[in-house]
Formats: structure tokens, C-alpha cells, sequence
């Protein structure tokens, strides 16, 4: 998120949470980085158009990185299905 700020309009917490995920005491945010794509050029990935660089994602804290997994939408991610609780991975 931190390299993210300055192309975001509203950088207020509302601004930037997704609302397809919350978590009982209201702490919102739900985007993450593809961890597949740290420190990798643009040059060495398969299908750089297809492949989200930051996604919806059921972890709930800033700068998250993770696969797709986490991603709270199954049926966009070839990965597992996310678990309901937001977890590390």
C-alpha cells in the first residue's frame, strides 16, 4: 500500500478498503500484493497483463502480500479456496 499511496484519490481508511471484506471490530483494508511478483521484472512474467499485481484479499492489514489465494473470490484465482479467517501466508 505504501507504494501505492500517491496514485490513490481518497487515502482516507474508507477510501481504501474494500468493502467485500470486514472483520468483527470494523478493521477494514482487504487488498494484498501478489507475493509471486516481489522483486520480479516486468520482462520475466508469463502474462503480465493477466496477472493482478495488487487484489481483493481477506488479509485485513496494510502492506499484506500473499498469493491468490486469499483472494475472497474463488472463481477468480486458480488457487484454493480462502479460508474464512484472514491468515498469513
Amino acid at each position: 500500500m505504501d507504494a501505492i499511496l500517491p496514485y490513490i484519490m481518497d487515502t482516507s481508511m474508507e477510501g481504501i478498503s474494500c468493502p467485500a471484506v470486514s472483520s468483527d471490530d470494523g478493521q477494514q483494508l482487504g487488498y494484498a500484493m501478489n507475493s509471486s511478483l516481489s522483486n520480479k521484472k516486468v520482462d520475466s512474467v508469463k502474462e503480465p497483463s493477466a496477472t493482478p499485481l495488487i487484489f481483493d484479499s481477506v488479509l485485513l492489514r496494510w502492506n499484506a502480500a500473499s498469493g491468490l489465494e486469499t483472494c475472497p473470490y474463488p472463481d477468480a484465482t486458480t488457487g484454493p479456496t480462502p479460508s474464512p479467517t484472514p491468515t498469513d501466508t
